[in-house]
């Protein structure tokens, strides 16, 4: 995915640039059956096909859409964000002057686990 800054400096809808969506973002089919996972933009839709497969998770999808969106969007903030030198330390603060680190430490607990 480009990134909005390079789409700005490099102006590339004025060199032509179109967006084509797609109303399916995924089709997973299930081995040895005739069934299929598809997640959609439509929330609602994506709800009922999860729970075909479990109430539960399906019950569970919205609340961890929105817990995912909201670490995307602190995990957006750094993408442009040049390191302050190599040190950790120095990297931590930034992140900590950002408010971003309680967010992070959630996230990166989960992207990390087993």
């Amino acid at each position: 995915v480009l990134r909005p800054v390079i789409i700005r400096d490099l102006e590339l809808v004025k060199h032509g640039l179109k967006w084509y969506y797609r109303e399916h973002g995924s089709f997973t089919p299930i081995i040895d059956s005739d069934r299929a996972l598809i997640m959609s933009n439509d929330p609602e839709f994506t709800r009922n096909q999860i729970a075909q497969f479990s109430a539960n998770d399906a019950k569970n999808f919205q609340p961890y859409e929105d817990w995912l969106s909201k670490y995307a969007k602190h995990m957006e903030k750094l993408l442009d964000v040049i390191p302050p030198g190599e040190s950790k330390l120095s990297y931590l603060r930034m992140l900590s002057a950002r408010g971003l680190l309680p967010d992070l430490h959630e996230g990166l607990d989960l992207l990390t686990s087993p």
